[in-house]
């Protein structure tokens, strides 16, 4: 941070300064062109896309959306970016947000005097018009609530329900799929299924609180794991292992033992086997990659924390049987 200071602050400097947006329309029209012409927004420098997360370089001028900002760090060795959406500095060596003293005056500079608009726009009196019509009130939502949304059932579907309701709950997968490390709206592949969880996740955290039909994604479990394709009710692990194949499949590489992909980082594991031999006392190893683990429950003749079986006869539970 310090060798950013002496070094690389002035520059910097004098790019937020003197680089910013044009000034806003004065009229409708031509704020309506203004917000549909591309070439006014920074985008990409690799692909060129202009949404999504893009984060501008603090020590040259790079832009690069989540994708691509990475590979610039690694070839240029420039840690500190601009989270444009959030104005806030990122350093990619210590994964975090910094803050410092000067750089907070240095995007407050930015913030007050060329980043905001000189002049807010108004709308006349026929936009407020149109405005006060179709406006919807404003109510906002508790975080708490937020990810707390149903699925409908859409035929015997409860077992694929759970672990949906399991993966959606889940902060690392659900961080990996809101902070644009997949995006579908970038993603080519046809019948991604990915793409589908990426939109699963953003309808369960966009606020709403009606239930959700995961239909295209039902849709595309069925095409790729044809053992899945029927209204009859499944187990829930084995869909567990095929949701997680298939988001393997559209996010990772073909080399499983060298995958760093959402699937392998969060849900995969090593086994390690040792076999001694009894006589000489030499044990090998052997280690094989796995996605579940099939543990022993081991038999207690009480459990803890259960409350106690009734007393009375007429509190016995009743069974079908007699």
């Amino acid at each position: 941070m310090q060798n950013f200071l002496q070094s690389s602050l002035p520059p910097h400097n004098h790019v937020h300064r003197h680089h910013h947006p044009p000034p806003p329309p004065h009229n409708g029209k031509e704020k309506e062109a203004s917000c549909t012409d591309a070439s006014m927004r920074p985008s990409c420098f690799v692909c060129g896309h202009p949404g999504g997360r893009l984060y501008a370089c603090m020590q040259c001028v790079w832009f690069g959306c989540v994708q691509h900002i990475e590979q610039h760090v690694m070839q240029s060795g420039h840690y500190l970016s601009f989270d444009v959406a959030h104005s806030a500095v990122y350093c990619w060596r210590c994964h975090d947000c910094v803050y410092d003293d000067v750089l907070e005056d240095v995007l407050q500079l930015s913030r007050g005097s060329k980043l905001i608009a000189d002049q807010e726009w108004q709308p006349t009196q026929e936009q407020q018009k149109i405005l006060d019509q179709h406006a919807a009130p404003n109510k906002p939502v508790a975080t708490t609530l937020l990810g707390l949304r149903g699925l409908r059932n859409l035929g015997n579907t409860c077992y694929m329900n759970s672990v949906l309701q399991a993966f959606t709950h889940n902060p690392l997968l659900r961080n990996y799929f809101l902070s644009d490390q997949h995006n579908r709206s970038q993603c080519t592949r046809k019948a991604c299924a990915a793409c589908d969880f990426d939109y699963l996740f953003a309808e369960m955290f966009s606020g709403n609180n009606l239930p959700i039909s995961p239909i295209k994604l039902l849709e595309n479990m069925w095409a790729n794991v044809t053992g899945l394709a029927s209204y009859r009710q499944q187990d829930a692990h084995e869909f567990l292992i095929s949701a997680l194949g298939a988001i393997h499949a559209h996010t990772g590489t073909d080399r499983e033992s060298l995958c760093e992909c959402v699937v392998h980082k969060l849900y995969s594991g090593m086994l390690r086997s040792d076999l001694t031999c009894t006589r000489c006392g030499f044990t090998s190893a052997t280690y094989e990659a796995f996605f579940d683990i099939s543990l022993d429950v081991p038999k207690t003749s009480s459990l803890i924390g259960a409350p106690p079986p009734p007393s009375h006869p007429s509190q016995q539970p009743s069974h079908p049987n007699g």
